[in-house]
């Protein structure tokens, strides 16, 4: 027995052409007049006028998700998804970017951290920028900078993928309910 869809029914098609009965999920505007059985079963979820128009799901460029109902927080012929999107530093996850300085000998000890940036009089030794009096001093490099990843580009938000027809049944076995 010959294999007889049920219309409306959507599968991927590897083929190079368009098998009788099918149409490509590409969005055309189908007339309600000469498509009522169809109409009936799509209504208006993927758009037209329900007067005179309805339209076919368009699956160009696009993830197929399951329907969590007609009220739901994915209902049937909701659009959604960016191909690429920007991120902000809030984000991401939290993470330390290490810091290469330059060693160098120069002045900052002292008691009194007066004009000498993080130093500390307290307690451990091993906390302050310039080390304690008496050892060799060793300050950061001025002007070392974190440069931000990026840019503020955006950055391609697609999953691997492999592009295929998805097409539908224009005819074949009316569903019945359950």
């Amino acid at each position: 027995m010959p294999y007889q869809p049920v219309m409306g029914q959507i599968m991927p098609f590897a083929g190079a052409m368009i098998p009788r009965n099918w149409a490509l999920c590409n969005g055309a505007l189908l007339a309600i007049q000469t498509n009522q059985a169809l109409f009936s079963l799509l209504g208006t979820y993927y758009g037209g006028d329900g007067v005179r128009t309805f339209a076919l799901p368009d699956l160009r460029g696009r993830a197929i998700l399951g329907s969590s109902g007609g009220s739901g927080q994915y209902p049937a012929g909701m659009i959604s998804g960016s191909v690429s999107v920007n991120m902000t530093g809030l984000q991401l996850p939290q993470h330390n970017h290490m810091i290469q300085a330059t060693a160098a000998n120069g002045q900052g000890r002292g008691a009194a951290p007066t004009n000498n940036i993080f130093a500390t009089t307290t307690a451990p030794a091993d906390r302050y920028i310039f080390l304690a009096a008496g050892s060799a001093e060793t300050p950061l490099a001025v002007g070392t900078n974190l440069v931000n990843e990026g840019g503020g580009q955006p950055h391609n938000n697609m999953q691997p993928y492999l592009v295929i027809n998805y097409l539908i049944a224009m005819q074949g076995l009316y569903p019945s309910r359950n």
